[in-house]
């Protein structure tokens, strides 16, 4: 009995790799933002990625102090890119300082580690 708990421990653990995670290699974001006409914070950005493992599909935005999160790039399916992007944050986000976390999602739901970034809405 203890020999076929350790057969089977063994596979469940060889089965169950988890595959590398999306790498951020470059991030840069708009240190400050202004209401803009529409009643929209535009926030805009750059980010370069790598994934080896697999398809990066989304990116995940995070604030912390909303408890609110978003993702955008619904059609992103790419191994690695530099590409411009933009986080929206509604009209009536207090002004000042807000903290936020970009991340990455590949095709099979393994995220990146974040990145915090600040933005002043002005």
């Amino acid at each position: 009995m203890k020999t076929i708990f350790v057969l089977l421990s063994a596979g469940l653990v060889a089965g169950c790799m988890v595959s590398p995670a999306p790498v951020i290699d470059d991030l840069r974001m708009s240190p400050t933002a202004t209401l803009g006409a529409d009643g929209v914070y535009h926030v805009r950005g750059s980010i370069s990625f790598h994934s080896e493992a697999s398809l990066v599909s989304k990116i995940r935005i995070a604030i912390p102090k909303t408890a609110q999160t978003y993702e955008l790039g619904s059609n992103l399916s790419v191994r690695g890119d530099t590409m411009d992007f933009e986080v929206q944050l509604h009209g009536q986000t207090p002004r000042g300082v807000v903290t936020y976390d970009v991340s990455l999602l590949d095709a099979h739901g393994v995220p990146s580690e974040s990145r915090r970034m600040l933005v002043t809405l002005q």
